[in-house]
Formats: C-alpha cells, sequence, structure tokens
C-alpha cells in the first residue's frame, strides 16, 4: 500500500507538489493561454492512482463521434464508471482533493476568474495502448465549464493544441506522468471559447484521469 493511501486519503502534503498559490499562477496564465502542464502530483500518489486504474474494467470508447463534418476518431478505452465513480472509490477521493486544492487557488485570484464553485463531477479514466491512434482534433462539450484537468498516470503520448478539427498550427504541450494538463473551459476568465486539442503518438500504454464540470450535472440531481 502507497504512503497516499496509508495516511489520510490524498493528504495534500503526501498528495500534491505544488500549493494553491502555484496553481493560482498556473490557472491566471490561462487568460492568455488555451492549456498548459506543470508537474503536480508526488510519486506516491501517481503510483496509487494508476495502479488503481490499472485494476478497473474498460470498454472500447466509441470509435466515431460526430460523423461528417465535424467527425472526431477515438482509439482508447474508458473505464466502465464513467462519468462518476461510486462514493468509496480512490479516484472520487481524488477528485474531492484537487477540488480543494483548486477552490484554495481561486480564492487566491482577484477578481474571481469564475463566478461560483468548481465542482469536478465528472470523472474519466481512460486508458491507451501502444501504436494507438488517439484521439483527433476536437473540443469539448458545452456543457463543461472553468476547468479541464487532465493527469497522464503512466505511458508516453504527444498532447497537441491547435486551432481547428485539421490540427493547424498545432502546439505540444510537453507532459510527463504525474502532470496536471490544465485546459481553459468556457467561463473561465469571461470567456466563451472552447480549445481545440488532441492526442496522438502513444509510444507505451497509458492511463490518465480527467476531471471536468459538467453543469448540467447539477440540473440533473
Amino acid at each position: 500500500m502507497s504512503d497516499v493511501a496509508a495516511a489520510e486519503p490524498f493528504a495534500p502534503a503526501e498528495t500534491f507538489t505544488r500549493g494553491p498559490a502555484e496553481l493560482a499562477t498556473a490557472i491566471a496564465r490561462l487568460e492568455r493561454e488555451p492549456a498548459l502542464a506543470l508537474p503536480l502530483l508526488s510519486e506516491s500518489a501517481r503510483r496509487f492512482l494508476n495502479e488503481a486504474g490499472e485494476a478497473l474494467g474498460y470498454r472500447p470508447a466509441q470509435p466515431v463521434v460526430s460523423p461528417g463534418k465535424a467527425e472526431v476518431l477515438q482509439d482508447f478505452e474508458v473505464s466502465l464508471h464513467f462519468p462518476r465513480f461510486p462514493p468509496d472509490s480512490p479516484f472520487t477521493a481524488f477528485a474531492t482533493a484537487f477540488e480543494r486544492l483548486t477552490a484554495e487557488a481561486l480564492a487566491l485570484l482577484s477578481p474571481p476568474p469564475y463566478p461560483e464553485p468548481v465542482p469536478m463531477n465528472d470523472l474519466i479514466v481512460q486508458r491507451y495502448h501502444p501504436g494507438s491512434v488517439g484521439i483527433t482534433p476536437h473540443r469539448d462539450h458545452l456543457k463543461y465549464e472553468a476547468l479541464v484537468a487532465l493527469f497522464p498516470l503512466s505511458g508516453r503520448a504527444r498532447f497537441c493544441i491547435c486551432a481547428d478539427r485539421q490540427g493547424s498550427d498545432s502546439r505540444e504541450i510537453p507532459t510527463a506522468p504525474g502532470d496536471l494538463i490544465l485546459m481553459r473551459a468556457p467561463g473561465l476568465f469571461g470567456l466563451r471559447d472552447r480549445p481545440f486539442h488532441f492526442l496522438d503518438r502513444v509510444e507505451s500504454r497509458r492511463i490518465s484521469l480527467g476531471l471536468r464540470y459538467d453543469t448540467r450535472a447539477e440540473d440533473e440531481g
């Protein structure tokens, strides 16, 4: 059992290598940058979450989304628990811990970049196999607001921001397992754009965790 699991689940000191002030600085950059990456997970937290991800059940993702002009190809597997994990899942506990860290970071920014709390209520764990196509250029659904947080837990692949569905003007956001990829979503700093992004060049088996704020989930509840 890892140090993270042995103590309080995902206590900040054992989980995150950066505090609210450093995360606030990163969030502030999203006013002018669509996405960025920074190291955030301790090695013990990364290892624990990756082991939990390896133990999950998976199903193939829908291979083609929005056939036609807005077509997106998906070549990965998604956890059977998507989008909401059980209350006793380590991923639910981690989402709560990151949500708390994010709230502390947002409180340090003035004026607030988003007018309300940002619950990380949409969780997805994805598994990519070596040689996978990944996912072609796309934008996240409009129901997701404020912040998108992606945590590569293992493996190597290329994550890029681009200008359109053809992948024009692509720019890689270099990442390593344990990093946080932060991406701007509608509403942050009053902006409404949704960055196009894609993932390809999967060199080794990759498990990643995605956390998002699904504004429709609260209406359903």
